[in-house]
């Protein structure tokens, strides 16, 4: 057995044991016979992830009261990244404890939310804090096994944790289920930050002096805030000594703890206080269907012809002193001609900036299944997809984000499935779309999933993505001084003639990040702009790659513009901006509104999209990456569906899409479908146009 086979087995195992004793210590060994025998599946030809999604499935019908605790234990695992973070598994979970009846989801949460909350929050405390700063030799090192080695202080915080929840579903009934996710308002992880602050509270009533030292250091710059934190500073304060100085200091500067941390929201994510629900009704938009440019822009043409005058000119004066510029002009004209033939370029080997989170798929083979590939890595569904389609179906593949994802939806909701659906039913035969979205993905991502689905048979690539892209890149500020280097690095992997130069060479390494540079700080507007500048450039280049290959193969490629919940975006305004850059994002979003009411509704979403433009941390699709996608699809001929646009169209005053985004960016159910329904037509287009399957 392979090394690599025998580390996907362990893996596997390790995570199926670890479920099996999740569940057997939450009394998931009363649920039916048969359904506890699927969650605790360890047969040699599946592993614990695959057995519980099906376990899921089929528990979904009834839900058994008897393993409310361990759904519960499921739900809050999936949710903090113990488990994969699909929805399937913790959407599932949390839908099936709302179908239970009261004392079910009672026993839910004490027996299950609870306790596995605060493994959790322990865990995560442990790795992130403690384990960085306290070596064996540290005088606090005992706190890395302070649960061992203390149980009643953290079964303490469990039995609050318990008594914090039962009080908050007897105060808000059902909404508390709903607003433990993040669509919800994650009321979760405020539960979460406070149990850290106790965890803080019960170490400064150490004896240990190293202990409360500690406590007070991380208190200090955690930021974290709960009546016993509050309350364990007051009495060291109060005590006087050495120590309390110190805390004081630390109490001026926390915040005052909530006074209701599991309080459902007032108004959902994605919600505007005082707009009107978005319409479901209308057509979709019409599809800009573009011709085709030449493949060489005019600006490389141009450039092209000059290097050419060059190497005439000094082939015909036979100047000694031009021989440099000709030879430069040679290597000019050599990349130039490798880029219009598709050559590949270095980034092909090695991803460009590879310590950003790319979210790239990569689809393992299945040893016990000769033919079928499992989604394995990143923010993905977990699945399994035949090599090849079977006979007579179609198949098409979605890349992209977490919109195409579908977080926090089943995979029946999300818009791949719906659009398959549609497909199916309209042309009367077998349509699969895969969804291959994967959460946090940059254009790399979408790259290398496309290249995957290339290789699975895919008729047809719908690619929706472009909101990450900035926001990777401007955390780059930590890593380098300059974004001159940057650029030239990022010139050098796109560059097919570097690639050419470098075959035969082992491909650097470029896992993990390098080492941090300098700490952060405040960002200026230039800084910015030249990394969303880089941003821009590294979308164009990896889609356009992929359009080049996707053609290459004959398959066409849909482009998406992704859609934005304008009304939401996140707008941090520069602390130190450029001369004549002061920008108040207050005001631009009241001319919005101002717009709306006298209904010059595109001037409404221009206003709202300058603020994410002239954000210093954009998270959403700024101008520049969506005039990226348009320019692709004019030189590549690619269809375009709008789909900002096509929300937008549905909203009232043309920006607050109320019901169609559960966040700033990501699609409801409704929004979802509204996606499906828009890319119905020009996918039917597309494979019409491509006849029968292969």
């Amino acid at each position: 057995m392979s090394w690599r086979r025998a580390a996907a087995r362990a893996a596997a195992w390790s995570c199926g044991g670890a479920l099996a004793l999740a569940l057997s210590a939450t009394g998931a060994w009363a649920c039916p016979p048969a359904l506890a025998a699927a969650f605790a599946a360890q047969e040699a030809d599946t592993d614990g992830l695959e057995a519980l999604l099906s376990a899921l499935h089929r528990h979904g019908a009834s839900p058994d009261p008897a393993c409310a605790p361990a759904l519960g234990r499921v739900f809050v695992r999936a949710r903090f990244g113990a488990l994969p973070e699909d929805p399937d598994i913790f959407a599932r979970a949390l839908r099936q404890l709302q179908a239970l009846p009261a004392d079910a989801q009672h026993a839910a949460l004490t027996e299950g939310v609870a306790p596995e909350l605060a493994a959790q929050v322990w865990g995560s405390l442990r790795r992130r804090a403690l384990e960085p700063r306290l070596g064996a030799d540290h005088p606090a090192a005992a706190l890395l096994r302070w649960p061992e080695a203390e149980p009643a202080p953290f079964g303490a915080l469990e039995a609050a944790a318990a008594a914090a929840l039962t009080q908050a579903a007897e105060a808000h009934g059902p909404k508390l289920l709903f607003a433990l996710s993040n669509e919800g308002g994650s009321v979760l992880g405020e539960l979460a930050r406070a149990l850290e602050a106790d965890i803080l509270a019960a170490w400064l009533q150490s004896s240990h002096p190293a202990h409360r030292a500690e406590a007070l250091t991380l208190a200090a710059g955690l930021g974290l805030s709960s009546p016993a934190l509050h309350d364990a500073l007051d009495v060291i304060v109060a005590t006087g000594g050495a120590e309390a100085e110190a805390a004081a200091a630390v109490r001026a500067r926390l915040p005052p703890p909530a006074a209701d941390p599991l309080r459902p929201p007032d108004l959902l994510p994605g919600q505007v206080a005082g707009a009107p629900p978005a319409r479901l009704d209308g057509p979709p938009l019409p599809v800009a269907m573009p011709t085709p440019r030449r493949p060489l822009p005019l600006g490389e043409a141009a450039f092209a012809l000059v290097c050419v005058g060059l190497l005439g000119l000094t082939a015909r004066l036979r100047r000694r002193a031009l021989l440099p510029f000709a030879a430069l002009a040679a290597l000019a004209l050599l990349e130039l001609g490798l880029r219009a033939a598709g050559a590949p370029s270095a980034a092909h080997h090695a991803p460009l900036f590879s310590f950003i989170p790319t979210g790239a798929q990569f689809w393992a083979p299945v040893p016990q299944a000769p033919g079928q590939l499992r989604s394995a890595g990143g923010s993905t569904r977990l699945r399994r997809i035949p090599a090849t389609p079977t006979p007579g179906t179609r198949r098409v593949a979605a890349l992209g984000e977490s919109s195409v994802h579908g977080s926090h939806y089943l995979a029946e909701e999300a818009f791949p499935a719906l659009l398959e659906a549609r497909l199916t039913a309209r042309l009367g035969a077998p349509v699969e779309v895969l969804n291959m979205g994967v959460g946090g993905s940059t254009s790399a991502g979408v790259l290398a999933t496309g290249r995957e689905a290339l290789s699975l048979g895919a008729e047809l690539l719908i690619v929706y993505q472009g909101h990450n892209e900035v926001a990777q890149f401007t955390q780059l500020r930590s890593w380098t001084p300059s974004t001159r280097g940057l650029r030239l690095r990022a010139a050098l992997h796109q560059s097919p003639l570097v690639a050419l130069l470098r075959r035969g060479l082992p491909a650097p390494n470029e896992a993990g990040p390098p080492p941090q540079t300098r700490p952060p700080s405040p960002p200026t507007r230039d800084e910015i702009d030249a990394l969303h500048d880089l941003a821009v450039d590294h979308l164009r280049s990896n889609h356009a790659r992929l359009l080049g290959e996707a053609r290459a193969a004959g398959v066409p490629v849909l482009l998406c513009v992704p859609a934005t919940n304008l009304a939401l975006a996140f707008a941090e305004p520069f602390p130190t901006p450029g001369p004549g850059d002061a920008v108040d994002m207050d005001a631009l979003y009241a001319a919005a509104r101002a717009a709306a009411a006298r209904g010059d509704r595109a001037a409404a979403a221009a206003a709202l999209q300058s603020r994410i433009d002239r954000s210093a941390s954009p998270r959403e699709l700024t101008t520049p990456a969506s005039d990226a996608l348009r320019g692709l699809a004019a030189d590549w001929g690619a269809p375009l569906v709008d789909l900002r646009a096509e929300l937008l169209a549905r909203s009232p005053d043309g920006f607050s899409q109320n019901g169609l985004y559960w966040d700033d960016l990501h699609p409801s159910v409704e929004g979802h479908r509204i996606i499906a329904a828009a890319l119905e037509a020009p996918t039917l287009a597309l494979l019409g146009a491509r006849g029968g399957p292969r």
